[in-house]
């Protein structure tokens, strides 16, 4: 395919809501205007060819956030230890965005002509995503750092030292403590991040505030000494095979003074500070409250689905996809002799009885097995098989995966939920979207892809979740479920959740929804009023699991039209994981190249 049938087409514009308009505020406080390091560093990329400006931008701005660079295992690609942590210091931001602006520039300056036909790619994903950054800068104090879900802050934090940060030399463990150590600084510019947000009137909902406060508890118990922090340093520490006893002893203790005198202070003036606001904190659950809120949900959900599509469009989706799923469930009800006269909240009680619930080190089995299952589909369907590993973990947290590092120093992790009953009706579903064909499979493929190490780390949620989303319906037509309806209607389940979800994030958000309606219109197709805190904050983020689903149905249905007997399935799916995740208007030629390269 020629590059030029690549770069045919990438137009956007941010959608607009046609909804009252938001309240606008000028805030007091200041913000620097003077990005100097940002210009020294853009120096550094002018002048280079197409490749290694790719290359050496995004480990510039990878540099930027050193703790995502940890997740993502890039501390060798950027030639630095894992020993800081992220700046969340207004000037730092300031200093970023510059930089974003600058790369995109800078990106726009490569003449497209002179492009091979991966470079093109790159090149769009690599313009999406910073067009994306820069509009979003206008909002870099409109979300929730702080919240009661994963993808915050905070959650990040706990994440990184308790699981995340490398452990097996005595560089590692000192990179740790020197981490650590930097935690109460970080929570001190978290507060004042927090305090801009609250002269903007951006303040987390009255109702989840309680939820936060406990996490944030959680996190330094028991007994509010950061024990969770130290034993878990002590326990892997301990296994370095160059560390003598003394050496760790003297480690740990360092460690628990850090936690002590620093690091459970922070903590606990960071609830104080939720508690103080609790009070006075808005009842109202919408963004569309902020200054500019809409034009930052529009945004939001740009983000998230990597489309143009407006909250009403997402929000009348949903409602019609919502009453042919559950047109769908009632089908499979019949087979099992369910009243067609029972409620949603009494028939899903009947499938949680009927199937059972599991939990514990069975919890583990069960995913496993689910995975077991996965796996041996995929020739049926793939030609592209990751060898990446996949490990199963049981524990507090679940059920989600952590996708494996870029550089192969940490496998994929499969997170069981172990410390609460899981009804087995989507135990299998949820197997196949976190793992295979699901997250694991596409971002194992993309590690091992030859594609630049910018292509292999970016993530676009539409892209991302959707193709989980359809990997658990391709399970099913694939034969899975053909003796399992209880199964399968845990599958339409999860299927409804996603499309309730399009109804619920923009009905908070974008219609003005109150907490009452979002729970009685997900108690009336759910059966139970699930996750609308996490709508709450989190906006546009939920939208992204269906929409991302329908243009791959749509892209997948588009090439069988267009091929007829040619059609190939697993080349179909060759062409949708072969470049990594990519945002959907990209996706959408690349099938369209492919389509024109077969006919």
């Amino acid at each position: 395919a020629a590059a030029s049938s690549i770069l045919s087409a990438c137009g956007a514009g941010t959608p607009t809501a046609t909804l009252e308009p938001s309240p606008t505020i000028q805030p007091t406080f200041q913000p620097s205007t003077t990005p100097t390091q940002a210009v020294d560093l853009l120096a550094g990329l002018q002048g280079l060819g197409f490749d290694a400006f790719i290359d050496e931008s995004f480990r510039v701005w990878t540099l930027r956030d050193p703790e995502i660079m940890t997740f993502g295992g890039l501390a060798g690609y950027c030639g630095v230890r894992n020993d800081q942590l992220t700046d969340l210091s207004d000037a730092y931001i300031r200093e970023t965005q510059a930089l974003e602006r600058g790369i995109l520039e800078l990106l726009n300056g490569y003449d497209p002509g002179t492009l091979t036909t991966d470079q093109a790619i790159t090149s769009l994903v690599y313009a999406w995503q910073f067009d994306d950054l820069v509009r979003q800068q206008p909002f870099v104090y409109h979300d929730y750092p702080v919240t009661h879900m994963v993808n915050c802050v905070t959650y990040n934090i706990y994440a990184l030292f308790t699981d995340i940060q490398p452990l097996g030399t005595r560089q590692d463990a000192e990179d740790y403590l020197s981490r650590f150590s930097q935690l109460s600084t970080k929570w001190d510019q978290l507060l004042v991040s927090l305090g801009y947000r609250e002269e903007l009137g951006v303040i987390l909902p009255q109702i989840v505030i309680p939820d936060v406060v406990q996490t944030l508890q959680d996190m330094i118990e028991p007994g509010g000494n950061g024990v969770i922090y130290t034993s878990i340093f002590e326990n892997r520490i301990s296994q370095i095979p160059e560390l003598t006893s003394e050496d760790i002893n003297g480690m740990v203790s360092q460690m628990e003074s850090i936690a002590s005198e620093t690091v459970v202070p922070a903590y606990e003036e960071l609830i104080d500070h939720f508690n103080a606001i609790e009070p006075t904190a808005p009842t109202d659950i919408g963004v569309w409250q902020f200054p500019n809120g809409l034009d930052y949900y529009a945004q939001c959900l740009r983000r998230n689905t990597s489309t143009e599509m407006t909250a009403e469009e997402i929000h009348n989706v949903g409602l019609e996809q919502t009453q042919r799923i559950l047109a769908e469930m009632r089908t499979e009800f019949d087979k099992l002799g369910y009243p067609a006269d029972e409620d949603m909240p009494t028939l899903m009680e009947r499938l949680t009885n009927d199937g059972g619930e599991i939990s514990g080190q069975a919890a583990v089995q069960a995913f496993q097995d689910a995975i077991d299952v996965g796996f041996s589909y995929l020739d049926r369907a793939f030609d592209l098989i990751p060898t990446t590993p996949l490990e199963v973990i049981g524990g507090e947290q679940g059920n989600f995966l952590i996708g494996a590092t870029v550089d192969g120093s940490r496998p994929a992790y499969f997170y069981a939920a172990t410390t609460w009953p899981i009804p087995r009706y989507g135990i299998a579903s949820t197997a196949f979207h976190e793992t295979v064909p699901g997250h694991h499979l596409q971002t194992a493929l993309a590690v091992e892809m030859d594609i630049p190490v910018a292509r292999k780390s970016l993530g676009f949620m539409g892209f991302i979740e959707g193709w989980a989303l359809y990997a658990e319906r391709l399970m099913w037509e694939l034969g899975v479920y053909d003796n399992d309806t209880i199964s399968n209607l845990g599958r339409l389940n999860l299927e409804l959740l996603r499309s309730v979800r399009l109804v619920a994030d923009t009905g908070i958000h974008a219609l003005r929804w109150t907490w009452d309606e979002v729970s009685d219109y997900q108690t009336q197709t759910l059966g139970s009023p699930a996750e609308r805190k996490r709508y709450m904050v989190m906006p546009g983020q939920a939208t992204s699991y269906y929409i991302g689903f329908m243009k791959i149905l749509e892209l997948r249905q588009r090439t069988m039209d267009a091929l007829g007997t040619n059609f190939d399935l697993k080349a179909f799916h060759r062409v949708v994981l072969q470049n990594g995740a990519v945002p959907l208007s990209v996706l959408e030629q690349l099938v369209d190249t492919y389509i024109e390269g077969v006919i």
